[in-house]
């Protein structure tokens, strides 16, 4: 893990794909948000949108039982958090699916995508790139400062 206090505060963390690892990266987090002001609902909203992303990779992503690595950073100015999560797991654009339909009853719905519908709804910005056998997902948010 590696934080910076220049203009632009930067926190890198690198994982395992192992559920227990997420709880470790929603601490840091927590932290890091609190220590450059960013308000407590929305270091909430972030944290709720991470460990979506890393259940999905570390739930989804692998289709070998290997051990993987995962790497988080976070970036963040007086304006905006920027988040950039990467995993080597296969292809998967979350900017590429369709919206759940949320007015089914939910012995009509079908199993999933509330997820993603949810970090697409607390984000400014969902980008997805995939990089040689890496994907790339980069998660902006305006900020309100404390």
């Amino acid at each position: 893990m590696n934080s910076s206090n220049a203009a632009e505060a930067r926190l890198d963390i690198t994982i395992k794909n192992q559920l227990p690892s997420i709880d470790d990266v929603k601490h840091h987090v927590l932290a890091f948000t609190y220590e450059h002001r960013i308000s407590a609902d929305m270091s909430a909203r972030v944290n709720m949108v991470i460990d979506e992303l890393m259940n999905n990779i570390i739930s989804y992503a692998y289709a070998d039982s290997e051990e993987h690595e995962i790497h988080i950073q976070l970036r963040c100015d007086a304006q905006q958090l920027v988040i950039t999560i990467i995993d080597d797991g296969v292809a998967f654009d979350p900017t590429g699916q369709d919206a759940p339909d949320i007015s089914r009853s939910l012995e009509e719905k079908e199993i999933g995508g509330l997820g993603i519908h949810l970090v697409h709804g607390i984000m400014d910005e969902v980008l997805y790139q995939r990089s040689g056998k890496k994907n790339i997902v980069t998660l902006t948010k305006k900020l309100d400062m404390v």
